[in-house]
């Protein structure tokens, strides 16, 4: 009899781990505005801002699986058949120790989605390296190397809003740790092979990109602000394309050393694009499978042009083209690789709430159709944007397939400042 007990208490408790591991995400603090706290009252709360239902949230608590509070106190022998950081620490654990690890690990500022995946050997390196990165600590040099990255981008945004706070700007503010996340994705895949990055992008944060990642010179884009050519060392190079500030793209190269000490030239290219934004998707794939081609059998693996596309949450849910992308994952004549996939999520598509917008609880939900890993994180939370950014350059360069990082923060000053 109580081995009968002792049996099924092991499966209970291997069916709540496994609950944290796929729908921990649910409950993770990636919501800077706070909107659940804001909106748990009102009747509409669950359909107009999305949020999960109580029957899934029950299946992250212990009672709804026979335990009880006494339980908490009891050591439990845990072994589950796939790879886990966590209970590869130990076998015996408290319940209550248990289950503070698979919050700390799946319910922090980072929330995964994996589990949709029908492939053993990605889903255990996810899940063994995701819980482990959680439990990781910043050295201070890094923390101010990020703090460095990130001031750049807060001071660029805030000086043209006071330089020209009557145009236009689609500004980055409300998600300003995008711009250090996306150095790191770069330094990451640069560290496992990376060497030529092709990014297309909307407007909001272009700028910025244009600025400190592709470091095209302030004074060009200071006097295309100001409506006047640059001057003579720029002109040939950044003039001419009559378009918008915000629609328009350019190209760095740079020396780079590894961490293993070798010296590599990266080129790094943003790609102009048309009003329709996420047009400029398959044109990201096109360029870097024809760089992929005429590198020849350099890039059979397919690991030195890496494309990145930039959506906004409104669009990747409800442009057409999006799909149509990423639905060429895998095909012999079309696939580059994987594409590593940057939501810079509002929660605000233009002037329409989600609930007016999609039929799913994330922006993000068309990629489960290809089985990509989803990770949403808190724009507010800079470390974690840094492990997030790493986590998923590092699975595209392992894996050669897409991943989806969902950027979630807001717009400080309106979809263009002007509205």
């Amino acid at each position: 009899m109580g081995s009968d007990r002792a049996a099924k208490e092991a499966v209970n408790l291997a069916s709540l781990l496994q609950s944290y591991e796929s729908v921990g995400h649910l409950v993770a603090d990636i919501d800077p505005l706070k909107l659940k706290e804001v909106y748990k009252d009102t009747k509409t709360f669950a359909q107009k801002f999305r949020f999960p239902q109580a029957d899934l949230l029950k299946l992250l608590d212990y009672r709804e699986y026979g335990f009880t509070e006494a339980d908490l106190e009891r050591e439990f022998y845990i072994e589950i058949g796939h790879k886990s950081s966590i209970l590869a620490q130990k076998k015996i654990w408290k319940l209550k120790d248990v289950i503070q690890a698979y919050k700390t690990a799946y319910c922090g500022k980072v929330g995964v989605e994996f589990s949709h995946i029908p492939d053993r050997e990605i889903c255990d390196w996810i899940r063994v390296n995701f819980e482990g990165i959680q439990f990781n600590r910043m050295t201070d040099d890094e923390k101010i190397h990020l703090y460095d990255r990130l001031n750049w981008s807060h001071d660029f945004g805030q000086f043209i809003g006071v330089k020209f706070n009557t145009m236009k700007r689609f500004g980055l503010e409300g998600c300003e740790s995008f711009i250090p996340g996306l150095k790191v994705a770069i330094d990451a895949a640069v560290e496992n092979g990376g060497r030529t990055f092709i990014i297309g992008m909307p407007h909001r944060g272009r700028l910025n990109v244009l600025t400190n990642v592709v470091r095209k010179p302030l004074e060009v884009i200071m006097a295309e602000f100001q409506g006047v050519r640059p001057n003579e060392e720029h002109s040939t190079k950044y003039a001419g394309s009559g378009d918008v500030k915000y629609h328009l793209g350019t190209t760095l190269r740079r020396a780079q050393q590894t961490q293993v000490g070798e010296k590599v030239e990266v080129t790094v290219t943003l790609l102009a694009n048309p009003s329709h934004l996420e047009c400029v998707n398959p044109v990201v794939m096109g360029r870097a499978r024809a760089e992929q081609h005429f590198l020849g059998g350099s890039d059979e693996e397919r690991t030195k042009v890496v494309p990145i596309i930039v959506h906004g949450d409104a669009a990747m849910a409800g442009q057409g083209v999006v799909f149509e992308s990423l639905q060429m994952q895998d095909l012999k004549n079309y696939t580059v690789g994987g594409t590593i996939h940057v939501i810079v999520n509002n929660q605000v598509g233009f002037t329409t709430t989600p609930d007016k917008a999609r039929s799913g609880t994330y922006s993000s939900d068309v990629a489960k159709s290809i089985n990509a890993p989803i990770f949403h994180v808190n724009a507010d939370s800079m470390e974690d944007v840094q492990r997030t950014f790493k986590f998923a350059a590092e699975f595209r360069q392992k894996f050669k397939k897409d991943v989806v990082i969902d950027l979630i923060g807001y717009r400080k000053f309106g979809h263009n400042e002007l509205d």
